[in-house]
């Protein structure tokens, strides 16, 4: 929409844990002035005159980095607030920061318009934190003694101390950090939660 002037999507299906309601993104999108309308399983949308706040009702990365790169290209200034503080939100406010557009990401964003398009720009995409969970989860499920490379602790601190509790030994090293499963494995509590809470992408991998 942003860059073409109007998008048709179809609506995206569900899976093994549940629906995929996309109702956050179109509110979004209709606060920035976007006129969407459902037709036949698709989703149409074109930008409108007006843009402006957007308070998320619930933090949500997805919508919050949709919303995100809607408001690059809009008009004046838009203000998300509530917005999702993930490290994934993060990234892609440094690399649209890095291609002309103003983003900082702590929990409230404004962006100002500064022309027509973005600029190429070089960018690092950040260590995926729910795969490197998944490397992790496995050396208690195993009892074994993994290393887990090239991922970032300050990421997954939500899931260590949990691991912790539960009887694992994790330490960071060089490059990473070290998981070592213990004799026996006790239960712990879990609650999902927006970050930095516990993800609830980690219950996704099987």
């Amino acid at each position: 929409m942003a860059r073409l002037g109007e998008a048709r999507v179809s609506l995206p299906g569900g899976c093994a844990i549940g629906a995929r309601p996309v109702n956050l993104h179109i509110k979004a999108l209709q606060d920035l002035g976007a006129e969407v309308d459902l037709k036949d399983g698709y989703v149409e949308a074109k930008p409108g005159g007006s843009r402006g706040d957007h308070l998320f009702r619930y933090r949500d990365g997805y919508g919050n980095g949709n919303i995100m790169m809607a408001a690059c290209l809009a008009e004046g200034k838009t203000t998300l607030k509530n917005a999702a503080r993930e490290p994934e939100v993060v990234n892609l406010a440094e690399v649209l920061n890095a291609m002309g557009r103003e983003s900082p990401a702590r929990g409230r964003m404004r962006y100002g318009s500064r022309g027509t398009r973005l600029e190429p720009a070089e960018a690092t995409v950040i260590p995926d934190r729910i795969e490197a969970g998944t490397y992790m989860i496995a050396a208690g499920m195993t009892g074994g003694d993994v290393r887990v490379l090239g991922c970032n602790p300050a990421h997954l601190d939500a899931l260590t101390v949990k691991l912790k509790d539960a009887g694992m030994k994790v330490t960071d090293i060089d490059g990473g950090m070290r998981v070592q499963g213990g004799r026996k494995i006790r239960s712990v509590d879990i609650k999902t939660l927006p970050y930095p809470g516990f993800s609830h992408g980690i219950f996704k991998l099987r």
